[in-house]
């Protein structure tokens, strides 16, 4: 279920994306009288920082961060694997699933960096 989680996810950032483009991409409207004309001919990064819509495009991004995250984890060639530290990786499975392992702890970086400082 987590593969299903992650390509929903996907879609529907990808939607997102296409929308801010177009929004983008269009002229701007003058005069601006509602919220939806004066959105327009703004930059990709003026949408993705706006504080109008409560940063939606930065949550939505960290929201994806995490569910890739939690995808790498579910793998069944994480979970059903007993991790070894002090041996390095023998097999092709045991190199998938420490790669697949690293690849969730670059995502997890961040979380990890502000319990570390907070705990301090």
């Amino acid at each position: 279920t987590a593969c299903f989680v992650l390509l929903a996810t996907i879609i529907h950032v990808i939607g997102h994306v296409q929308h801010m483009a177009a929004i983008a991409t269009t002229p701007v409207y003058l005069p601006a009288i509602t919220p939806n004309q004066q959105m327009s001919g703004k930059t990709l990064w003026d949408l993705l920082f706006d504080p109008s819509n409560r940063f939606a495009a930065i949550t939505g991004i960290v929201a994806l961060w995490l569910i890739l995250a939690i995808f790498f984890t579910g793998s069944d060639a994480v979970r059903r694997y007993t991790f070894d530290f002090s041996r390095c990786p023998r097999t092709c499975a045991d190199c998938k699933a420490w790669l697949l392992i690293l690849c969730a702890g670059f995502f997890m970086w961040p979380v990890l960096l502000c319990r570390c400082g907070r705990d301090r």
